[in-house]
């Protein structure tokens, strides 16, 4: 292989799906700790059991919580990728057409 070509245009776009995913995920954070809200779901008898639950599933919606980040800040850092790539692309670009770069 001589080199590979990157579509930019196409990193962008799955940037933008990886930052629509981290929305939806951010959005069930909440959803996951209000479950978590009343360990007194399952009575008097099984108290110890709702309170192990409730602990878990607050645990669960705060890893979705940052699941949700990491996603953002992962769309984030493709767009970062894709505009290195089309500022390498413009300065290689510029040297060749001034007549720069000698080929041997």
């Amino acid at each position: 292989m001589d080199g590979f070509e990157v579509d930019t245009d196409r990193l962008r776009e799955h940037a933008r799906h990886v930052r629509e995913r981290a929305g939806d995920v951010a959005e069930l954070a909440p959803v996951a700790l209000a479950m978590a809200a009343d360990p007194g779901a399952f009575g008097i008898a099984l108290a110890p059991v709702g309170s192990a639950m409730a602990l878990a599933q607050a645990a669960c919606g705060v890893a979705i919580g940052g699941v949700g980040g990491a996603l953002a800040v992962t769309g984030t850092a493709v767009d970062v990728v894709a505009d290195s790539y089309d500022v390498t692309d413009t300065a290689v670009r510029t040297v060749f057409r001034a007549g720069q770069v000698v080929l041997r």
